[in-house]
């Protein structure tokens, strides 16, 4: 009877036994979750600040690299400036020598003349009555043009010419008194000649807003530009201001 009651019994304290333990197996699973989250965070903090500083790396590049292509951005305008002033005293230096030229030529063209006139035979000069003085005259205005503006900041008094061509970009008014005013000349072909590098031929002589799109645009001079005539320069004093339509 006794056995049998022990028998009974022992179920039990195995039951009672197992359930003692499980609570520390369950804080042992606890404990293995808190270490695997622990180490999970561990990890997304590591990549996080990896990636920052990546992040960081590239954009201390991008500064570096937007810092030099600004530089290349100044070199190659200033390069671009250089250019143009080079080519514009080229072509005044070109200009100058043709001048030369034609001056050389004119006098021996003179000469010939000069020498048919000794070999003739002197004839008596006749008596001409004076004329009446009269009232001197107010003089007028002179039309003058030119291509560009060879001198840099204004125009040579000796390449200015008598009649536009179609390379004629300024339309020169020149006053008695050694001042004038100057516009772009209105004429279609000088218009497109002076659009197909107006940075060259308009960037010193006049003033405006911005460049037009296309060369089919029209150069309309809102204000003319004045000059003074300091020994063989026309001087620009105040730039034109134009505008494109």
């Amino acid at each position: 009877m006794q056995q049998w009651i022990l028998d009974a019994t022992t179920p039990v304290n195995s039951w009672s036994s197992a359930l003692s333990w499980l609570p520390y197996a369950i804080a042992g699973v606890l404990l293995l979750l808190l270490i695997y989250l622990f180490l999970e965070n561990k990890k997304i903090k590591e990549r996080k600040v990896y990636y920052k500083s990546r992040a960081n790396g590239w954009e201390i590049e991008l500064q570096e690299k937007a810092k030099i292509i600004t530089a290349l951005t100044m070199q190659k305008e200033r390069l671009e400036k250089e250019l143009a002033d080079s080519e514009l005293d080229r072509k005044s230096l070109e200009d100058r020598l043709k001048s030369l030229e034609l001056k050389k030529v004119q006098p021996k063209a003179a000469a010939q003349p000069a020498a048919s006139a000794i070999a003739a035979p002197a004839v008596a000069e006749k008596a001409t009555p004076k004329p009446s003085p009269q009232p001197p005259k107010p003089l007028a205005n002179k039309i003058k043009y030119a291509h560009y503006a060879d001198m840099g900041d204004g125009f040579s008094n000796a390449e200015l010419l008598e009649k536009p061509d179609g390379e004629t970009i300024f339309e020169i008014t020149i006053a008695a008194n050694n001042t004038g005013e100057y516009k772009v000349t209105s004429n279609a072909d000088g218009q497109r000649y002076a659009l197909s590098n107006a940075q060259y031929f308009l960037g010193k002589t006049c003033q405006y807003d911005s460049f037009p799109s296309n060369d089919n645009a029209i150069i309309r001079t809102d204000k003319p530009g004045t000059i003074k005539l300091t020994g063989s320069k026309w001087t620009i004093v105040n730039p034109a201001k134009i505008s494109f339509t």
